[in-house]
């Protein structure tokens, strides 16, 4: 049976008294008796307290001398010295006992011990809590309460009259870590102490003789501490101080934000094994420390090492923080002949809105990792949380990124498109348009089957533009006009003068936002006078050389012949943001690149004006002229550090279009949006086993090999299936969802070890 007994004495002072004492007994956790009184002043007892603790004082420094640090014992002298008698010290402690007993037994507090002995087991266990803002109150020896007398397993413990739940930053971990610090050791043996510590099974860490900022920096260490314990000499004062080295002192007001610190990241009993620790126990409640155990006055070093040994032993071996106290006592008591009052010493204070810790508290076993269940709930947490951030056009930037990268590093695996051949001009000697009409004029004896110029000719340039005028209006060139944009800066170039609507293409790009050219624009809507085809050059050179007409389809993609071309729709693959949205106008397709060393054959237009190319590399085909030059008015970049001209980027257009229609070569293409959510949720789902079954150093190689993965299979469907998969998406997932369930199996763990720091 569990029994606690809240005391409180609210305001007053142990001179004049406690007017308004509260008192509750909680057996199990419930309230089963409360009452109202009061706690006489009593002057006596005060007097008495201050003479036997110059007795005591005085007994240590003649006959010790603890409190000047000269650990050597000496034979106890009973003949007395100057000022000081054996015998008067005990009979002050004897009547300073009788007189507390006395106060207690005839006050209202005496309602308590009937209430018990009427209905509780002399044997039960009992917590009594004595709360208090006088701290005269927790000086005296409440041991001598005839309650405590009566149960043997009963132990006092003291608190402020204020006190916070405070629930801690627990980070995991399979061993209590124990921070021990022992201060200046002149005249005190601590070796005792460490050797008690050291036998323990716990992650200790000894600081000797340290610095405030050495004790500072370990008190805020992240992973937080158990316990902290102290030994070394201590100071008598309201607030608690502390001798780290021979030169430096510290109170607990110093070490207030590290201490804050260390409570808020889990510190639950502080031991500090030292002189006169009330004013540093005082301080620790006011920041709410869960448990601190201190010593009410000067403590020779054999009470020092046998409280601490007994104390570690029976807490170690699974008694209660409490229980372990009482063990402690009793090993004093057999020294007490000794050294008299060594029982009164240990003080427990307690916050009542935790758990007394135990050592198995300090001891946290890894929790059970989260259920099967809980992981693919994350993981499916995990996969939503992506798949927004990547509809909102977030991710959009480095998917294109990815893709660029898997399209680059195709392997070559094609030859140039035999039936395209790319008549290059210097870009360094413009061409008359007599020159130019010479060269039309010859390219038509050779019969090819469509002739697509790559050159604006919306005005004169040199002589000749009237004849070139006539010739651009005959089967099968196909001119060049832009349409113009949405900005004033990008006016558009009309066709050239008298030239119809389905002998001219547009050379307008779909560029992305990064100024990269991914899509193929094959037709839109006419928007001005000037360029009044809706046909881009490529769609255009290649319905010549198939001899077909290209319709709108019922669903809105486009029908070549007996080939339907889908198009491109507001939400495909990695295009998610709005801009992308905005450029998908019109009818598009991705422009999967032939993956050769060039797209299709070139010569010069010197070349076709000297004869040198045969009929053979003409006829039949589609000849595309234009500016090669790389002066950057006609280039454009097309994947990672490539740049390719204008003529070559219809070159690619048109033989994406001739090769999917003749060839079978696949128009890239993506899963649906079902489809790819699945294959981010399959990610997700090995993500969490590999980290259900891995950790530390094994989890990220093993991840690095499933990324692998990923990126193999994106570029393998790439290249070899022309399907564009989701590729940064589940390299997310993969590396998240460990990230998350480690966040969710701590907060888990916090949740649990929080449970111990519910109000009681």
């Amino acid at each position: 049976m569990s029994i606690k007994i809240f005391i409180n004495l609210g305001a007053g002072n142990l001179n004049e008294g406690f007017d308004r004492t509260n008192s509750r007994i909680e057996v199990e956790g419930r309230l089963v008796a409360q009452q109202q009184g009061s706690l006489p002043g009593n002057a006596t007892l005060q007097e008495l307290h201050y003479r036997w603790q110059f007795d005591y004082a005085a007994y240590y420094d003649n006959y010790f001398q603890a409190i000047r640090g000269n650990a050597a014992e000496i034979e106890l002298d009973n003949t007395g010295v100057t000022g000081f008698s054996v015998t008067s010290f005990e009979q002050t402690r004897i009547e300073l006992e009788r007189q507390m007993r006395s106060w207690l037994d005839n006050s209202s507090l005496s309602q308590i011990g009937t209430y018990l002995r009427s209905r509780v087991s002399s044997h039960a266990e009992m917590i009594i809590i004595v709360e208090s803002a006088d701290d005269r109150i927790f000086r005296l020896p409440w041991h001598c309460w005839s309650v405590l007398c009566d149960y043997s397993q009963a132990e006092i413990t003291f608190s402020l009259n204020n006190y916070q739940c405070q629930t801690p930053n627990i980070s995991p971990r399979t061993k209590p870590k124990i921070l021990a610090v022992f201060g200046d050791r002149t005249g005190i043996d601590t070796t005792a102490d460490a050797a008690s510590l050291r036998q323990l099974e716990a992650d200790l860490v000894m600081l000797t003789e340290p610095s405030i900022s050495e004790l500072t920096h370990q008190l805020t260490d992240r992973q937080g501490w158990d316990l902290l314990f102290f030994a070394g000499h201590g100071s008598d004062n309201p607030v608690g101080s502390i001798r780290l080295n021979l030169t430096e002192s510290a109170t607990l007001a110093d070490l207030k934000p590290a201490l804050k610190t260390a409570i808020a990241n889990g510190l639950n009993l502080a031991i500090f094994n030292c002189c006169s620790g009330l004013g540093l126990a005082a301080s620790l409640a006011e920041l709410n420390i869960p448990t601190a155990i201190v010593m009410r006055e000067a403590i020779p070093n054999r009470v020092a090492q046998d409280f601490l040994q007994t104390f570690l032993h029976s807490f170690k071996s699974g008694k209660s923080l409490l229980a372990a106290v009482a063990a402690a006592r009793q090993r004093l008591q057999a020294i007490e002949s000794d050294f008299p009052c060594a029982t009164w010493l240990p003080v427990v204070f307690w916050n009542p809105t935790v758990e007394l810790p135990t050592w198995k508290s300090f001891y946290p076993q890894p929790l059970a990792r989260i259920k099967l269940w809980q992981l693919g709930a994350i993981a499916i947490a995990t996969t939503t949380a992506i798949w927004g951030v990547r509809s909102q056009g977030y991710l959009e930037p480095v998917e294109l990124a990815a893709y660029d990268l898997v399209m680059a590093t195709r392997p070559i695996s094609e030859v140039a498109d035999n039936r395209i051949l790319i008549i290059g001009i210097d870009r360094d000697k413009p061409v008359t348009d007599r020159v130019l009409a010479i060269a039309l004029t010859k390219l038509q004896q050779y019969h090819p089957q469509a002739i697509g110029l790559d050159i604006y000719r919306d005005r004169a340039v040199g002589e000749g533009h009237r004849d070139l005028t006539t010739l651009l209006q005959q089967d099968p060139i196909v001119s060049a006009c832009l349409m113009s944009g949405d900005s004033p800066n990008f006016p558009g170039v009309h066709a050239p003068d008298g030239v119809q609507p389905e002998r001219v293409g547009f050379t307008n790009f779909s560029l992305d936002r990064d100024f990269r050219l991914r899509r193929q624009l094959l037709g839109m809507a006419p928007v001005d006078r000037g360029c009044t085809t809706d046909r881009a050059l490529s769609l255009s050179l290649a319905l010549k050389y198939l001899n077909v007409t290209a319709d709108e389809a019922a669903d809105g993609n486009i029908q070549i012949g007996s080939h339907q071309l889908t198009v491109l729709n507001g939400n495909f693959g990695g295009y998610r943001s709005t801009p992308s949205h905005d450029n998908l106008r019109g009818f598009q397709v991705m422009l999967n690149y032939r993956n050769a060393p060039q797209v299709a054959p070139q010569v010069s237009l010197n070349d076709i004006l000297n004869g040198i190319v045969s009929s053979d590399a003409i006829a039949g085909k589609i000849v595309l002229i234009g500016y090669v030059g790389r002066d950057g008015t006609d280039t454009f970049e097309i994947g990672t550090r490539r740049t390719l001209p204008g003529v070559k980027i219809h070159a690619q257009m048109t033989s994406n279009l001739l090769a999917h229609i003749l060839d079978d070569r696949a128009l890239i293409t993506t899963w649906g949006d079902l489809a790819e959510f699945g294959w981010i949720l399959l990610w997700a789902n090995v993500g969490g086993l590999i980290w259900l079954h891995s950790g530390g150093m094994k989890l990220w190689l093993i991840e690095t090999g499933a990324i692998a993965i990923i990126v193999i299979t994106c570029g393998v469907y790439l290249d070899t299936r022309s399907i564009w998969i989701p590729c940064i998406p589940p390299i997310m997932a993969v590396v998240l969802t460990p990230l998350f369930a480690t966040g969710a199996e701590r907060w888990q763990f916090r949740n649990q070890a929080s449970r111990s720091h519910v109000s009681i």
